[in-house]
């Protein structure tokens, strides 16, 4: 039986992107740009894995994650995360949806498959006896720990990049208004070109 994933974005030429990339994939795929159809999807459909945009119509991605993880049936469905190149993240939403990756858009699609299909490959290998942990993996309960951390370390890394891009973009307009400001006539002239006159004694 294909793995069932749903694709929910608010960008058509993002959905198409992500369709065209899990074309071989041999995935059963959904694509939704209205928040309230893919909610609605996700509760007859039942999807191995869910991928969401931050801002959708009808209902966003943060609102619909944060359902999923409040409702005993679904809360075991991995969620993935499409940020917008200038999207701010909120980070009391995320500590609370624990996605297992964010993108920022633009993204490699093709890695994109790869996470999905690694979560996929997780889900059906065998679990282990906890009285059997593999030697050096994490426990559970370590991973639950440090998963707010992580999302605070990320979201202070798109904090620290996107105040980097504002100051780019606002040195370059300060600049292009100084330039504009600038009158050419009043260039200054050669001093060889100045007459002055001496007086005699």
């Amino acid at each position: 039986m294909p793995h069932k994933i749903i694709i929910a974005h608010q960008s058509i030429s993002v959905l198409k992107a992500m369709e065209m990339a899990f074309h071989n994939s041999e995935c059963q795929l959904q694509v939704f740009q209205d928040g309230i159809e893919a909610e609605t999807a996700i509760k007859n459909f039942s999807p191995d894995v869910l991928i969401l945009g931050l801002h959708l119509s009808g209902r966003d991605g943060y609102s619909i994650a944060s359902e999923i993880r409040n409702t005993e049936t679904m809360k075991h469905i991995p969620v993935i995360m499409i940020q917008g190149a200038f999207e701010p993240l909120e980070e009391e939403w995320l500590l609370e949806i624990s996605p297992v990756e964010i993108y920022r858009v633009p993204f490699d699609s093709g890695h994109l498959v790869q996470k999905v299909q690694a979560i996929l490959n997780q889900q059906i290998e065998p679990q282990t006896f906890p009285e059997s942990p593999i030697p050096g993996e994490k426990s559970p309960l370590e991973t639950e720990e440090e998963t707010p951390q992580r999302i605070r370390e990320f979201v202070k890394k798109e904090v620290f990049e996107m105040e980097r891009e504002l100051e780019k973009r606002l040195r370059t307009q300060i600049l292009t208004e100084i330039k504009g400001s600038e009158d050419p006539g009043d260039s200054v002239k050669p001093l060889g070109d100045e007459k002055t006159d001496f007086c005699e004694e």
